[in-house]
């Protein structure tokens, strides 16, 4: 076991550059946008480490023990009595954790693409190579995507069957990474209204750190609503993105 989790991490040194690599190469030569490369590059990677099985679930529950969650949950400054539902239901919060895997997966794949298309798009952009790419402030997920949205979280909510339960869970990873892509793209109106205002984009970092290191409840309600704004962004198309497009197809 120990040699198979050393040999895939010896290939993940390897596959995960060359993907950056080949789909950067595909973007810059065929005009793509961040878009593209993001969307593109999270599934890859996503996928290789699945499909490796790289061990992630089974490191997580290594590391936590009932006393090290006790911990844990009184620095988060957790109620008492929620610490006690908490340790109740110990073994079913960590076979969701197990279950979640695919998702935290994609969430690791996800920002190793969003970090790399910063390096890749900077580099470029100082020597000149290309023209700038369009990045975060254009991105919008494809409108189909709203009504798979849809599909997996009425799936999670009725179908309640043990019978059906890897299905699932399945389709309760696939909601919450398609739930990330549109607070992504919340993002990306925050940087398109920044750039509007002539502030600069490098304050965008600043501004999600803040929302993320405030206390636990401003925090979720931060992420709930920026996802919300992501979402409300099929209809309202705040940065006229579809427009644009139009125009692009005439």
């Amino acid at each position: 076991a120990g040699y198979h989790i050393t040999k895939n991490n010896d290939l993940l040194y390897i596959v995960i550059p060359i993907t950056l690599g080949a789909v950067s190469g595909y973007t810059i030569q065929n005009n793509k946008d961040f878009k593209y490369f993001f969307i593109i590059t999270s599934i890859l990677i996503t996928a290789y480490l699945i499909f490796l099985q790289y061990g992630m679930h089974e490191k997580i529950i290594k590391l936590i023990s009932k006393k090290e969650f006790i911990v844990l949950l009184k620095k988060n400054g957790t109620p008492v009595d929620i610490q006690k539902e908490f340790l109740k239901n110990f073994d079913r919060i960590i076979a969701l954790i197990k279950d979640l895997t695919p998702y935290f997966l994609f969430i690791i794949a996800s920002s190793i693409a969003g970090f790399s298309f910063l390096l890749i798009d900077k580099f470029f952009s100082l020597t000149g190579y290309i023209k700038k790419i369009d990045g975060l402030e254009k991105f919008k997920v494809p409108d189909i995507t709203i009504f798979i949205l849809i599909g997996m979280w009425a799936f999670v909510a009725f179908m309640s069957n043990d019978n059906y339960y890897t299905v699932r869970i399945s389709a309760f990873n696939i909601a919450l990474a398609v739930t990330t892509l549109y607070f992504i793209q919340s993002l990306g109106i925050l940087k398109h209204v920044l750039i509007k205002k002539n502030i600069t984009a490098y304050s965008l970092p600043l501004i999600v750190m803040v929302l993320l290191l405030i206390n636990s409840v401003l925090r979720i309600f931060s992420i709930v609503f920026l996802t919300g704004i992501g979402l409300l962004d099929f209809w309202a198309d705040f940065r006229k993105l579809n427009e644009h497009y139009d125009n692009k197809q005439e």
